[in-house]
């Protein structure tokens, strides 16, 4: 997930906002926790369940200051 998100960042650069950020690891957790469940054994997540995890992933990342992360 930070590894996506770092992409992200990169790519547009400046222009990347606190709330963009939140979008940006919102969008990114929800497919990630989604996918998982594919490779590791024993693991089920609904789409809810993911969508939910990546609500409060993308909402701590939108508020976290960048200079403590």
């Amino acid at each position: 997930i930070a590894g996506l998100g770092w992409v992200a960042e990169k790519l547009f650069g400046d222009r990347y906002s606190p709330q963009a950020r939140g979008v940006v690891g919102f969008l990114v957790a929800a497919v990630v926790i989604y996918l998982a469940q594919f490779l590791v054994p024993g693991m089920q997540a609904s789409i809810l369940g993911a969508l939910l995890a990546a609500l409060v992933i993308g909402f701590v990342d939108a508020i976290v200051p960048t200079q403590l992360r």
